[in-house]
């Protein structure tokens, strides 16, 4: 059997590059095969399965998709709703006042969004030349505003409103940083290697990934490491890694539905097929998730 080492070739970047957070490049081939070239990284962008201090294991070609869907664009259009819909329930109650084209405290001709502005100005230069300096931001409203702030604080705890606002941010709970040629990939964390690690051990671990015991040149790293015996892994290893398979093809059926909305004949018949073979992966996913938990499928 060949020596990996031998034909393995790593480099090591610094700092933050291209917008990734302590990368490590690693380019990995063996004697006839092309070069891929992979890097090592934290996540991008948004996905419960990998926490903060993960490894994520990504082909090169695939981070520049990570990079530019890190972000859920739906995010600030969420928020200006959120923000319109408080303004305009303190309207309702008589807080706010719109006066023509300016939002006011009642009984004032004080814009609230300016007099807001100015005083968190005011404290963040108090506070960058006074380290040390005790004062709040409510000393550096004008005259009174402290006050009604305190009010509209108090108003916007009301159980109805709150609801509805939750409502909105739960909108955005479904989302999840995607990249690849398709748009569907999601990004895979390293198994069992998390925090402050070497990056000799990190890379390590990646070659163990990349290299089997045969000379065919390994597996697909981007495999979860499924169990293939109980001495490989648990029960729970395999219920853990058949719930992340559901969620990355879930995933993947959303981007191929809407790939469809503007797909032409050609491509929609492809991404039928697509859909069609998701959905039977789906279903054979979730009947061995039932098999493990000893319940019926979904």
């Amino acid at each position: 059997m060949m020596n990996p080492t031998t034909n393995l070739d790593v480099v090591v970047s610094s700092g933050n590059n291209a917008g990734l957070k302590d990368p490590i490049m690693l380019a990995w081939g063996i004697p006839g095969s092309k070069v891929v070239q992979y890097t090592i990284h934290r996540r991008i962008g948004v996905d419960p399965l990998i926490p903060d201090d993960g490894w994520v294991l990504s082909q090169s070609t695939d981070v520049v998709g990570f990079l530019e869907n890190q972000a859920d664009e739906r995010v600030p259009h969420v928020a200006k709703q959120i923000a319109v819909m408080r303004t305009e329930y303190l309207i309702s109650v008589g807080a706010l006042v719109r006066n023509e084209d300016k939002i006011v405290y009642a009984k004032t001709d004080i814009e609230r969004s300016k007099a807001r502005n100015e005083a968190s100005r005011a404290f963040e230069a108090f506070k960058k030349g006074n380290p040390e300096g005790d004062r709040k931001l409510e000393e550096f409203y004008p005259a009174g505003v402290a006050e009604k702030e305190s009010h509209i604080k108090e108003l916007l705890t009301q159980p109805d409103l709150n609801k509805k606002i939750e409502r909105l941010k739960n909108s955005l709970s479904d989302f999840v940083t995607l990249g690849g040629p398709s748009g569907d990939r999601r990004q895979r964390e390293i198994p069992r290697l998390r925090g402050t690690i070497s990056k000799g051990k990190i890379i390590s671990k990646v070659i163990q990934m990349l290299w089997t015991k045969d000379d065919d040149g390994g597996r697909d790293p981007f495999e979860a490491e499924k169990p293939d015996s109980e001495e490989e892994g648990s029960e729970e290893d395999s219920l853990a890694w058949h719930t992340s398979k559901l969620d990355d093809l879930k995933s993947a059926l959303r981007v191929k539905r809407e790939l469809l909305k503007d797909a032409d004949e050609e491509q929609s018949d492809e991404l039928q097929a697509d859909i069609q073979k998701i959905l039977e992966d789906i279903k054979a996913c979730r009947a061995k998730i039932a098999e493990i938990e000893d319940t019926e499928v979904p």
